[in-house]
């Protein structure tokens, strides 16, 4: 009968039931053994219990007594009632259908307390319980997190299945390491947050959330969990990395980060901002993050942020180069470069910035290349093409000045004699 249960499927309610019967059937034969009297006698099963009010069973001495299971606290057979309460550390009362937390008094040293599987709707009446390090509340009728002002040494909390919406109520839980509330039964449309004066009250001690499959938008509070190790984030509604991003910033120790169902997790790169966004985090979405993975992204990242500084830098000094040429004033004379189009001045429209631009290519005014460059000056806001003007000793475009006749031939430079041009400025580049 003890290990029934565990061997159970969990949709089977029947068989769930008959297992029940029986170990309340057994209990009650013990009871009648050791003498106890038959009022004392509760049954466990919802069926037939004379305690059992219209909407859930109460908490008794009796249910307490039949629910101590663990082979070590059995009750000896002249050993008073109070005496074998008092001496309890665990507490089986899950699946019992109990409506209401109550008469825990008479069990003071319980540690850890099991009440899944039934149908409470507040939790309350925790004072006795001093010693109290584990509770296990699945499955019930909670919509909020209240009643644990006394539960200052509890280390794990099972909140998941209920229909809490708001996570707070856990600033007296100051050693609490485990915090489970996924699966959350809400309304359509309603999401379950977080309140950020109890996540500051658990950041030094809060290692394990488990808030996957529910409506989970806003995680900025969970930034405050200096000391979290595993978070479990699954079929969640965080819609961005950069959602996630402060909390991966500042939970330093984080570990183990589950974000499968997640509308942002669509992205196959998303694994590799995580992994770029968190030191500390080995294992994502069940698969291990290798030190080689990790650093090849960072060397990858580290690439790709030189080439945006280079291409910036490019494109500042391409953006001042166009600037001075615009402002130089008329009658100045400049050579080897074609002025694209959109100085300001000269040639509205042009972007420094585009890829005829970054790719340093002399474009003419029209937009065509001039792929020997050629002689301009700059005259009432226009550039005028010296092209064909050979001054005296000069060559040009590979046409050269001897004596005073023009003749063509190679030239390897693009030098410019001063004799001969007049009183007009010239600008050598």
């Amino acid at each position: 009968l003890e290990k029934g249960r565990g061997g159970l499927p969990r949709h089977s309610h029947r068989a769930r039931i008959r297992v029940r019967a029986a170990r309340g059937a057994l209990n009650m034969g013990e009871e009648h053994a050791r003498g106890a009297e038959p009022g004392d006698a509760v049954a466990a099963t919802s069926t037939g219990d004379d305690h059992a009010p219209l909407d859930g069973v109460t908490i008794t001495q009796s249910l307490i007594a039949k629910c101590a299971t663990r082979a070590e606290t059995r009750r000896g057979v002249d050993e008073p009632l109070d005496k074998y309460l008092a001496r309890l550390t665990h507490l089986k009362m899950d699946g019992r259908n109990i409506a209401r937390i109550d008469a825990l008094g008479c069990a003071p040293g319980v540690r850890v307390l099991y009440l899944y599987d039934n149908a409470i709707t507040r939790i309350a009446n925790l004072a006795p319980l001093a010693n109290l390090t584990h509770l296990y509340l699945q499955n019930n009728a909670l919509t909020r997190i209240e009643g644990l002002d006394t539960c200052a040494n509890l280390q794990k909390l099972y909140l998941d299945g209920n229909s809490i919406a708001h996570v707070d109520g856990l600033n007296p839980c100051q050693r609490l390491e485990e915090l489970h509330v996924s699966g959350q039964r809400l309304r359509p449309g309603e999401e379950v947050g977080f309140d950020v004066d109890a996540c500051a009250a658990l950041a030094r001690t809060l290692a394990v959330l488990n808030v996957g499959h529910c409506n989970v938008r806003d995680v900025k509070p969970l930034k405050e969990l200096a000391s979290l190790r595993r978070l479990d984030l699954e079929n969640c509604g965080v819609e961005s990395v950069r959602d996630l991003e402060p909390v991966l910033l500042n939970c330093k120790r984080l570990s183990e980060l589950k974000v499968l169902g997640c509308p942002f997790a669509k992205n196959p790169k998303h694994r590799d901002h995580i992994t770029l966004l968190s030191d500390s985090l080995t294992v994502l979405n069940g698969r291990e993050i290798k030190p080689h993975e990790r650093q090849f992204l960072i060397q990858l990242q580290a690439r790709r942020m030189r080439q945006r500084r280079m291409q910036a830098q490019r494109s500042q000094q391409q953006r001042q180069h166009l600037e001075t040429i615009a402002n130089l004033g008329e009658g100045t004379v400049d050579h080897g470069f074609d002025a694209p189009a959109g100085v300001a001045g000269i040639n509205p429209g042009f972007d420094p910035l585009s890829p005829g631009a970054m790719l340093g290519g002399d474009l003419s005014p029209a937009g065509q290349h001039s792929p020997g460059g050629g002689f301009h000056r700059v005259t009432g806001g226009s550039v005028e093409s010296l092209d064909g003007m050979t001054p005296q000793g000069g060559v040009v475009n590979g046409i050269s000045r001897d004596g005073g006749g023009m003749s063509p031939g190679p030239s390897p430079s693009r030098r410019l004699d001063l004799h001969g041009v007049g009183d007009d400025s010239v600008r050598t580049e």
